[in-house]
């Protein structure tokens, strides 16, 4: 058996998208204009199928991965045939760059390197042109924020006379930028050198395959019918090797090509027909003083002398072909990485070859995919497992060829007329239409699934897929129990067999029942004990599994109970290994179930059903842990998770990161310990539930310092529960529930205080505002601030309260401010503390006020000016006849002074009068 010893796991990230045209291009005499292209196939794709829309501008069937020391690994695809080149940093937050061609390009004709700071992607288009890609490294910075000037981007160049020889593969001559090797279908190969200017020098290499291929297409039996224009001399695979050129043809010659004369020696030939191969991949690789070449099913490795030093036999082959291979040396052994191919589908083999030519093959394993989306609320959680352009390719099919179902249709017309509604076929109609859904997601993701290139750094691979990348690292301790589940195993490997064996009977539903007791079980302290909550469960059990399954089932269970003693053993694991964490899951909740049924198990009184409650509670705490870490990968958007030492502490982190929304999903695995109620509080704040969130941190305290710095707060320092609490509130824009508690502080010291008013002052609370800064605080200042504020947003509210001892203070600020309402207040204010001659002043300044803004026209303010005047008499009419004046400007005013105005004031709007009638 071949073990599972590694795991392929999607990259994630988003990357913002610059965008780029290249030149227009002149071939033979005629103009490619790109816009007009890019313009005609948008056109065209807007006419398309959604399938064929899809495949075209998002599934990519040629690429490459590229390796920067200095920055990093990038990724090259292209899209709509060739006519979109997109280059993508791998495990980076950067920016991806397109770039729109005016023409397709040749296949297996585009060369990634790098020199001084650009990334450099030279091209063989259709048109046998050469195009130049040199794009700085700083374009991909996700802050760079440098207008570039794009025009020394790009660079067309000549056929430099392929045309007529036809390319067929373009690499790399020594690794950098300068010199490049390109491998024609005619057998010949072909040097470029860059000039300063950007131009390529080209010489042949000295090799009779030329001519050779020529008499061959005429004379020799050694032709591909297939494919007649190319010769079985053509080399499909190069490497550099010290200053030599390793090259593979289509008949599986190897030659080494001596860079210094361009000239060729053969190392190996074979004249096995059935090995014949046209395909361009990687045939012979390079590490250090080795290289290893695949041929039919050997690889076969080579010293720096050229001598095979052994060869290694490839296991269980079958139907699939070589897409690339990679190797280098580890502690004295050769780890080669090679990716096969048939169809779209791919699968990762690694070899550990000793010295000794012993070889020891695995596989990768493959990450377990969440539920299946039977329902609507499941496949909320899959629908992380598909992008969104493949998700509205697969509506626009599915709404022409899916349909909805009869009672799904019958309920959208109810709302038309009266209907009775049938619940359980509508429940029908809609778990059918979103299997339908999902089924053409899980086509067209099938599709988009095919491996176009891999590269190996490190102890990784990447594998560069249409539509994604995805990295493949060492499994751990955990994840190698899982995939290498076997009977024949150790009690370990037996164990997870029969589990996996025995679970596998349960169907769906009985599975999401039982995950929903255990969350209700790790959400809350039961009161009651855990072996009756066990029965329960497995009453629960018992009514979801099908009658006719209950053979099967309990055949399979049989396996579980031989292996009991192994669950303590499978715990201890849990505790020390970390991995994948839909595996754990999984796992777990395997083991779980088992315990269950086997705990319930009738007749047999060998059983120590005390010792399996114990495991069954101490698998449940690992299950809590697992189903914690699964939701908060779930809701950062990460199709497969790791645990990765996941802790409490981890998950106060990932709450703090997250959006709102996100964040208030997870609240349900909070503990119910007062730190965690103040941090459920914080979510429940930043989703606005004001009142919940009072309830929770009034049942809160202090969590550590840093589960404090994960939410942006400071150190709590010298401040008590309530009064940091206030704070908090506060900065997220609270102020009202900030009041609550800064009020709840005992023997709050001055600043707190001054905190509490403004806190209450923000919150339009002047009840507690003026308490505070009149009875607690007792300063002028701060009863100014009050005064101001309550004059600007609610003045009637500030008449009702007494301000003793601060009357002055009062008149003082009204009578200096610049509010609108300014005289109407202090009227109001005056009159309410009987100070008659200076609510008869403040009239009289706003009539002044309001006679500077008079015009000749304006007879509504002439008017005003009466009432005023009006309101004046009033007011001095309510005191005694030596009483009945005031002050203003320092002048004073009698009754008598104000009634001959008055006279006045009416007199001039008489005369106004009778010219208009006139």
């Amino acid at each position: 058996m071949v073990v599972k010893t590694f795991r392929e796991e999607p990259v994630g990230g988003t990357h913002a998208q610059v965008d780029f045209l290249f030149p227009n291009v002149e071939i033979d005499g005629s103009k490619l204009v790109t816009r007009r292209v890019v313009e005609e196939r948008k056109q065209q794709l807007a006419r398309d199928d959604a399938e064929e829309v899809f495949l075209r501008r998002h599934v990519s069937r040629d690429g490459q991965m590229f390796s920067s020391a200095a920055n990093g690994d990038f990724s090259v695809r292209f899209f709509d045939d060739s006519h979109i080149l997109e280059v993508t940093g791998v495990n980076h937050d950067r920016k991806a760059v397109r770039v729109f061609l005016p023409e397709g390009l040749q296949n297996h004709c585009t060369c990634v390197t790098e020199k001084d700071g650009h990334l450099y992607i030279d091209s063989i288009s259709a048109s046998f042109l050469v195009y130049t890609v040199r794009l700085p490294f700083q374009l991909f910075e996700k802050d760079d924020q440098t207008r570039w000037d794009s025009s020394g981007f790009f660079l067309q160049q000549e056929d430099y006379g392929i045309r007529s020889r036809k390319p067929l593969l373009l690499k790399s001559l020594r690794g950098t930028a300068d010199e490049l090797v390109l491998s024609l279908c005619d057998g010949g190969l072909m040097k470029l050198e860059r000039q300063a200017n950007g131009q390529f020098l080209t010489s042949l290499f000295s090799d009779p395959s030329y001519l050779t291929s020529l008499k061959d297409r005429f004379f020799s039996k050694d032709k591909i019918a297939s494919m007649p224009h190319l010769s079985i001399h053509a080399i499909i695979s190069m490497a550099h090797f010290e200053n030599y050129l390793l090259t593979v043809s289509v008949n599986q010659t190897l030659k080494r090509w001596d860079l210094s004369t361009l000239s060729g020696t053969e190392i190996k030939h074979t004249s096995d027909k059935s090995k014949l191969d046209t395909e361009p991949v990687t045939r012979v690789a390079v590490s250090g003083e080795f290289f290893l070449t695949f041929a039919g099913e050997d690889i076969s490795f080579w010293d720096q002398n050229f001598n095979a030093v052994f060869t290694a036999r490839i296991p269980d082959i079958g139907l699939w072909s070589l897409k690339n291979m990679a190797f280098r040396q580890v502690a004295g052994q050769f780890e080669v990485a090679t990716v096969w191919m048939s169809g779209v589908s791919h699968v990762v083999k690694r070899a550990l070859v000793s010295m000794d030519g012993s070889v020891e093959w695995s596989e990768c394993g493959t990450p377990l995919k969440m539920l299946p989306p039977l329902t609507v609320h499941d496949y909320e959680r899959a629908i992380s497992l598909y992008s969104v352009p493949l998700l509205k390719a697969a509506l626009s099919i599915f709404s022409r060829h899916g349909g909805g179902g009869n009672t799904i249709s019958e309920a959208i017309s109810s709302q038309l007329r009266l209907y009775s509604q049938d619940y359980a076929g509508y429940a029908k109609d809609q778990t059918d239409a979103w299997a339908k859904f999902d089924a053409i997601c899980q086509e067209l993701s099938r599709q988009a699934s095919a491996c176009i290139a891999s590269s190996l750094s490190g102890s990784q691979i990447y594998i560069l897929t249409s539509d994604s990348l995805s990295t493949i690292r060492p499994s751990t301790d955990l994840e190698k129990l899982y995939d290498n589940r076997n009977i024949d195993g150790s009690n370990l490997s037996k164990l997870m067999f029969a589990i996996d064996r025995f679970t596998g009977q349960l169907t769906l539903r009985a599975r999401r029942k039982i995950v929903s007791f255990m969350e209700e079980d790790f959400l809350a302290l039961p009161h009651y004990s855990q072996a009756h909550r066990m029965v329960e469960m497995m009453a629960v059990l018992v009514k979801e599994v099908p009658k006719t399954a209950y053979k099967e089932l309990f055949e399979a269970f049989n396996g579980v109970y031989d292996v009991l003693g192994t669950f303590g053993d499978l715990a201890s694991e849990m505790d020390s290994s970390r991995g994948s964490i839909d595996t754990a899951y999984v796992m777990c909740l395997d083991a779980l179930v088992s315990l269950l049924l086997i705990y319930n198990r009738d007749g047999d009184e060998s059983v120590d059903k005390n010792g399996v409650v114990q495991l069954f509670v101490r698998f449940l705490s690992h299950f809590r842990t697992f189903s914690i870490a699964r939701e908060c990968a779930f809701q950062q958007g990460e199709r497969y998770g790791t645990l990765d030492n996941f802790s409490e502490a981890k998950f106060f982190e990932v709450l703090a990161r997250l959006p709102a929304d996100k964040a208030a999903k997870l609240t349900r695995f909070l503990n119910t310990d007062r730190p965690s109620r103040f941090v459920k509080g914080l979510v429940l704040l930043r989703m606005g539930e004001a009142r919940k969130a009072k309830r929770c941190f009034f049942k809160g305290d202090f969590p550590s310092d840093e589960t404090l710095a994960h939410f942006g707060l400071p150190n709590r320092e010298q401040d008590s529960y309530y009064e940091y609490t206030s704070k908090v509130i506060a900065d997220l824009g609270f102020n009202e529930l900030a009041v609550v508690f800064a009020s709840r502080v005992p023997n709050p010291d001055t600043a707190c205080l001054i905190n509490k008013f403004r806190y209450a002052l923000a919150a339009r609370n002047y009840d507690v505002a003026y308490y505070t800064a009149v009875a607690e605080l007792k300063h002028k200042d701060n009863v100014a601030e009050l005064i101001l504020d309550m004059a600007k947003h609610q003045p009637l509210k500030l008449l009702s309260y007494p301000f003793t001892s601060y009357h002055p203070l009062v008149d003082a600020i009204l009578a200096s401010s610049s509010l609108p309402n300014k005289y109407k207040l202090l009227y109001a204010w005056r009159v309410s503390r009987e100070d008659l001659k200076g609510a008869a002043c403040a009239l009289y300044e706003q009539l002044l006020l309001v006679k500077q803004g008079i015009d000749t026209r304006m007879s509504e303010k002439k008017t005003y000016v009466v009432e005023l005047y009006s309101s004046i008499l009033n007011v001095l009419a309510l005191q005694s006849k030596d009483d009945a004046w005031f002050v203003s400007n320092g002048k004073v005013h009698t009754l008598e002074d104000i009634e001959t105005e008055n006279s006045q004031w009416l007199a001039g709007m008489v005369r106004e009068m009778k010219l208009v009638l006139k």
